[in-house]
């Protein structure tokens, strides 16, 4: 992506955010956004639950109706939360971290994966 698209992507992230009231609102405009960017069918915000160690889906593209929640260590974003580090994955059901379940309950058949953790401004992952 050219720099000149990059600076025109993170100004209407910017400017989408600012509009928001809250956090899901916020977090709902992100995922359209990069989701519409680099093309992807469907995109999912995952945050921790630091009481029950769980993610859970707070924003989710898709015929999606109902929370996801699983351990915050299992399949591709739980190692990407565990190990502060974004992960690429070419091929889902190839890759051994990849929680075939959610597939199974959402209907829907993952083929490759763009995960990243999310920051809050002091760096915490959430």
């Amino acid at each position: 992506m050219a720099k000149n698209n990059i600076d025109k992507l993170l100004l209407k992230i910017s400017n989408d955010l600012a509009l928001t009231d809250n956090l899901e609102d916020a977090l709902d405009s992100l995922v359209n956004i990069t989701s519409s960017v680099i093309g992807s069918e469907r995109a999912t915000v995952f945050i921790n639950d630091e009481f029950t160690q769980e993610l859970f889906s707070i924003v989710a593209q898709g015929n999606l109706k109902r929370e996801i929640r699983f351990m915050n260590n299992k399949g591709i974003a739980g190692w990407s939360f565990s190990n502060n580090k974004g992960v690429i994955v070419d091929d889902a059901y190839k890759d051994d971290r990849f929680n075939k379940t959610i597939d199974m309950r959402t209907g829907y058949r993952t083929k490759n994966i763009l995960c990243a953790p999310l920051r809050t401004l002091s760096g915490e992952v959430i």
